[in-house]
């Protein structure tokens, strides 16, 4: 019997196993990996970091510093992330937004590619392998299960029987599950998946989590990651989470007055891209600074830096210090042994609004339009965020221009290459060759669009670029 036992546990697959830590990362980060390859899957191994228990010194002393989050996001000692993709190299986006997970179980990420080629060639014969593996994994399944069932008859009250006909009942759902996914994907290639592949980046707008999700989420928590977002400038964020909330929860965020509702009216036109901060512990228990801008904050981390690490990671990266500052205040917030003071940020005077600008948004009828606009010598930021064209990524500095257009794919910029001819030539120079002559050949199967998201979105990056870089001065002047 123990042979038996031995030999069925042999033929459970290892993920049958699997932690639940990286089955939830896994299905994570897929769904965040597919909002750019809607092909792609992410396998994660994942271990969780042993602590030794220990029981407290007398007299006891609550910690309050503790971190009471770690029963929501374990602390883990490796995490192996390998996304399976089309793409040759990731995105940096991508790159940072799954750092940003790990970040959350105290851990770096250890990143790897597996590139997929996804020619018509090979979907042929995936097509024919996926026919075959669904007899093949059905037969392996029945076969698993018919014998699960003859013990579990011979011996009815095992426990370790009942366990293992969950998990191979389990593993035949979950076999049937995946062939039938196979084989609509396969039945699917070269229809509206690729007519919309080009977009990938596009598509970011990813609802990364179910809509119970949203519906959980209290007010406090809400009004706390809005008003860091109105604050640090994060709009667009604001916009995805905005969107997502169910009508009741947007009726609390109005109510509790604590966001601005011509901020809500101006996120609402915006398009939503997901990036995760809420998953900060930190909105769990807010601090009540909804009323103050990073500025204000800064003077009150300057007076007493045990705030600094009190602050959302968004809300830290966001105020305005040089590298060296920041690294001496955390500095001295590890030497520190003064608490700040909470219950003083509620009676503070709330700071300037920010001045909200509705930008109306115009479309080009033709490239001679364009041109017209983009060879105007007084032309503003304002004018170029009411105007947006590919031409504004050749008015920042180059480096930052080529950085900007390799964080996307010769197939996604085939999807919006659309602009003067000269503009695009400067471009094209911008991009390593192998990437230009692959951009060029898509581009013959494809008809650019400036009505794309993605469209939108790059030339966005670039304005901000190109604010950054300049001086006030310069803002107004011609770009």
């Amino acid at each position: 019997m123990r042979f038996l036992i031995l030999i069925l546990t042999l033929l459970l697959p290892l993920s049958t196993f699997a932690n639940e830590v990286e089955l939830q990362l896994e299905k994570r980060l897929t769904e965040m990996v597919r909002a750019y390859d809607s092909n792609a899957y992410v396998l994660v191994q994942a271990k969780i970091k042993k602590k030794d228990v220990k029981l407290p010194n007398l007299p006891f002393v609550f910690n309050k510093k503790s971190n009471f989050y770690d029963n929501d996001y374990p602390e883990l000692s490796l995490l192996n992330v390998t996304v399976f993709s089309k793409f040759k190299k990731l995105p940096p986006a991508l790159g940072k937004t799954i750092q940003g997970v790990a970040k959350l179980y105290s851990v770096k990420a250890n990143l790897s590619l597996n590139d997929v080629q996804r020619d018509t060639e090979k979907k042929e014969n995936e097509e024919k392998k996926v026919d075959i593996s669904m007899y093949v994994y059905g037969a392996v399944a029945g076969l698993i299960l018919f014998l699960i069932y003859g013990f579990i008859s011979f011996k009815n009250s095992s426990k370790m029987a009942k366990i293992l006909e969950a998990q191979l009942t389990g593993l035949a759902q979950a076999f049937e599950k995946s062939n039938q996914g196979s084989a609509a994907v396969m039945g699917n290639a070269g229809t509206s998946a690729d007519k919309n592949e080009g977009s990938g980046k596009t598509s970011i707008e990813v609802n990364t989590s179910t809509s119970s999700r949203w519906e959980d989420y209290g007010t406090e928590t809400l009004v706390a990651i809005l008003s860091d977002c109105y604050w640090c400038h994060e709009d667009q964020y604001a916009a995805f989470i905005w969107k997502k909330l169910p009508i009741t929860k947007r009726n609390d965020v109005i109510d509790s007055k604590k966001v601005s509702p011509d901020y809500i009216s101006f996120v609402s036109n915006l398009d939503g891209i997901d990036k995760i901060f809420i998953d900060d512990p930190y909105y769990m228990s807010p601090l009540d600074i909804s009323h103050l801008d990073n500025e204000k904050v800064l003077e009150l981390v300057k007076e007493n830096s045990s705030l600094m690490g009190m602050l959302s990671q968004l809300r830290v990266n966001k105020l305005p210090l040089k590298a060296k500052e920041r690294l001496l205040l955390f500095n001295q917030d590890a030497d520190t042994s003064v608490d700040f003071a909470t219950e003083i940020l509620s009676t503070m005077d709330s700071s300037p609004l920010r001045e909200i600008k509705n930008t109306v948004v115009f479309t080009f009828d033709s490239i001679e339009e364009e041109v017209e606009i983009v060879e105007m010598p007084d032309i503003t930021i304002e004018n170029m965020e009411q105007f947006p064209s590919l031409a504004w990524i050749t008015k920042v500095d180059k480096e930052e221009g080529r950085d900007l257009l390799n964080s996307y794919t010769a197939k996604q910029l085939a999807a919006i290459w659309v602009a003067p001819e000269n503009v695009l030539n400067s471009l094209e120079e911008l991009l390593p060759e192998k990437k230009r002559d692959l951009l060029k050949s898509y581009i013959k199967n494809v008809e650019p669009s400036r009505s794309m998201p993605l469209y939108q979105e790059i030339i966005s990056e670039a304005v901000e670029i190109y604010k950054n870089s300049n001086s006030d001065e310069d803002l107004n002047k011609a770009a």
